[in-house]
């Protein structure tokens, strides 16, 4: 009993890698369709490609362009009164 079992289990185990490398191979497909007009020619994938690297590469200019301004900090309050000549410690206000 107990080597039917082993065979039955070393079956199904080679089933589920073989299954399991299917799916591996057809996720690590690199796929690219095309709604209507058929597929594309290596030249025209290679053509998109091209123009989805230059739009990256004028839209990175763009930002590299754009100075960041420093931060400033917001005054600091009294969470009572909201005043900014104390702080809620030393609040008049407060009893």
């Amino acid at each position: 009993m107990a080597i039917h079992s082993v065979a039955i289990l070393t079956a199904e185990n080679r089933n589920l890698r073989a299954a399991n490398e299917k799916v591996v191979q057809k996720r690590q497909k690199k796929k690219q369709y095309v709604g209507k007009g058929g597929a594309k020619t290596s030249r025209e994938v290679q053509e998109a490609q091209n123009q989805a690297i230059i739009v990256d590469e004028v839209q990175n200019q763009g930002i590299d362009q754009i100075q960041a301004l420093p931060l400033e900090r917001a005054q600091r309050l009294c969470s009572l009164c909201r005043l900014p000549t104390h702080t809620a410690r030393t609040c008049p206000e407060r009893q």
